[in-house]
């Protein structure tokens, strides 16, 4: 006789797991594989709106961790938004739902929408339920865009950007595109809570000819990515989002074209005018109205030139307004891109007046081989020039390239633990974070640099700007104690690029990495899970430039015991405080260290650990 996989488990278990009866075709609990007599613990629960408190049916579940075994499980929820997976076998596992339409997902544990869940320990004999894995629904905005006689704007592309503000500097990322139906409405969606701004405006790609093209292999297929919201004709046309084109012969338009000026809501010409859409889980902003202003398009040419005055070809430009420049965090803002060609020229047909940066844009993809790195890196070359577009035509400018300065130096260790082997050393990554501006390239990661056997490093080419250098994940047993330039500690001030190299940079590990562990109790004395510790430099003038992934002000989420472990941190005096994980600002804005500073505590680090046990401070929302 075959007995049921639930027969060990209690009557009450059996009635709640009535769903997952194996039946053909079943799409609900976990797949057939999972569902047979093995021994171990029984996980279940249901997935629950954090909005409305209502449950999630047909969302997908992930089991992964030791218990899991090598790969992480699946399963799905029923009507009522339950789900269970049976035989997990003993260890520590993490409960997710998936990110779906409708949803963005969620971690058991989890506070806040993008927050930190917990992990759950099993036994491997007894069941552990029911578990409520919270998800978040997404936001949307919507609206309309007509032109100024009142007229649809059919097809018009409209970006919403998230704001963020990193220390005291905001920036704004691309979030979602939409394009506008044939009664000129649109609807972004799939948003998370946070601050938005919405605009729209022309972006327009154009290429050379055919036959410069095909003297000029491997442009198509790598320079000419279009950026999002654009779309790329065939040449030798300009494309524009709405699907019009206009022909233009060299450096020349047969006419003038008119074009979308840039247009923030409600009524902003510049992203500092833009008003501020905060949306919450869940939430639908509507009428979200934009006017699109048809405008002459003015046609800026000239000509890429090496250092030695040679002619490139093959080199992809933008034309990105000035005030947006350091503002968007990759090329979202640009309004215009083109390519040279074989004789080094090019021509942007149609860009808005007003300021305006026309800029290289050659990101290249690099290998973790070192001599592919070092090649691909080598190969990069960056260029710049400014110009004011009134209401005529620039023709003649000239933007002349050079390879980029990069950082290069020299790590070394204080302490008694045994080094990383050269080998290990070569596999540890370094980030390049800019101050201000786009910190991606074009294939979205950020810039990085190599370390080498032989105690060298070396990063690959940047933009002059103001950066920090990071060591994202150290060898195990070491931390970055400081990074030093020409001996002055350069840790949490940005080094300044400008023209040439800069060198003499040391990045100094340390085996003596200063801690900060303890646990967190809520004010009636029971351990906090819901919590999560911030340490912050006490120096407030340290909050102003922190970059994308500050060491100074850190955020840790404790355990499902309470318990949490700082690591990493430098010398130095902080600030510690444990509030609610649903009130944690990511990533953390000037704004919000200064609202935490008078619930804190100050610590002071020398080196190794020091304990801290906090009680949950009331920080109101």
């Amino acid at each position: 006789m075959k007995v049921s996989p639930f027969a060990r488990y209690s009557p009450f278990l059996c009635v709640w797991l009535a769903f997952l009866v194996v039946v053909p075709g079943s799409s609900h609990g976990e797949s057939q594989a999972h569902r047979s007599g093995t021994a171990g613990s029984l996980l279940f629960g249901t997935v629950m709106d954090q909005t409305s408190g209502d449950p999630v049916p047909d969302a997908t579940v992930q089991l992964s961790g030791t218990s899991a075994g090598s790969s992480p499980r699946v399963a799905r929820t029923d009507a009522k938004g339950r789900f269970a997976f049976v035989g997990v076998a003993a260890g520590r596992v993490s409960l997710a739902a998936l990110p779906s339409v409708d949803y963005g997902g969620g971690s058991l544990g989890q506070r806040r929408p993008g927050g930190i869940g917990w992990s759950l320990v099993v036994d491997g004999i007894s069941p552990a339920g029911p578990i409520t894995v919270p998800v978040w629904r997404t936001s949307a905005i919507s609206g309309t865009v007509r032109t100024t006689s009142g007229e649809p704007a059919i097809g018009s592309v409209v970006k919403v950007f998230r704001r963020l503000e990193r220390g005291s500097s905001p920036q704004l990322t691309l979030a979602s595109v939409a394009t506008t139906d044939t009664e000129g409405s649109f609807r972004a969606f799939g948003l998370g809570p946070g601050e938005y701004v919405v605009s729209i405006s022309d972006f327009i790609n154009s290429l050379p000819g055919a036959a410069d093209r095909a003297r000029m292999p491997g442009v198509e297929g790598g320079m000419a990515d279009p950026v999002p919201g654009s779309r790329m004709q065939a040449t030798p046309i300009i494309g524009r989002p709405d699907g019009r084109a206009v022909s233009f012969t060299g450096a020349g338009l047969s006419k003038k074209v008119l074009i979308d000026s840039r247009f923030y809501f409600a009524s902003g010409r510049t992203n500092n005018d833009a008003t501020i859409l905060t949306l919450t889980p869940g939430q639908s902003v509507g009428q979200v109205d934009l006017i699109v202003e048809a405008a002459l398009g003015w046609r800026v040419s000239g000509t890429v030139l090496s250092q030695d005055g040679l002619a490139v070809g093959g080199i992809r430009l933008l034309a990105v307004p000035t005030h947006d420049e350091h503002v968007g965090t990759g090329d979202e803002l640009a309004v215009a891109s083109t390519i040279t060609d074989r004789n080094g020229a090019f021509v942007f047909p149609a860009v808005p007046a007003g300021p305006l940066t026309i800029r290289t844009n050659t990101g290249v993809r690099r290998g973790l081989n070192t001599d592919t790195w070092l090649a691909t890196s080598d190969a990069e070359r960056i260029g710049r020039t400014e110009t004011t577009v009134g209401n005529a035509d620039i023709d003649g400018l000239t933007v002349t390239i050079r390879k980029p300065a990069r950082i290069r130096g020299r790590i070394s260790f204080d302490g008694t633990a045994a080094r990383p082997s050269g080998e290990r050393m070569a596999q540890t990554a370094i980030s390049v974070e800019p101050v201000r501006g786009p910190w991606r390239d074009r294939d979205g990661t950020t810039a990085g640099g190599r370390i080498f056997a032989n105690g060298s490093f070396l990063t690959a080419g940047v933009e002059p700007n103001d950066y920090f250098l990071r060591v994202p994940v150290p060898p195990p047993g070491w931390m970055v104690a400081a990074i030093r330039l020409a001996g002055r500690d350069t840790t949490e001030t940005p080094i300044a690029v400008s023209g040439s190299d800069v060198a003499d940079v040391e990045i100094v590990f340390s085996d003596r990495p200063g801690v900060i562990s303890g646990t967190v109790s809520t004010t009636a004395g029971s351990r906090d899970r819901d919590a999560t510790v911030i340490v912050f430099a006490a120096d407030s003038r340290r909050w102003a430039l922190i970059g994308a992934t500050p060491t100074l002000v850190r955020e840790v989420r404790v355990s499902e015991t309470g318990a949490f472990n700082v690591q990493g941190l430098p010398a130095g005096d902080y600030f510690i405080v444990a509030i609610d994980d649903s009130i944690v600002v990511v990533p953390p804005s000037h704004r919000f260290l200064e609202r935490l500073r008078p619930y804190s505590s100050q610590i002071t680090l020398a080196g190794g650990t020091r304990l801290a046990n906090l009680t949950t401070a009331a920080v109101g929302k």
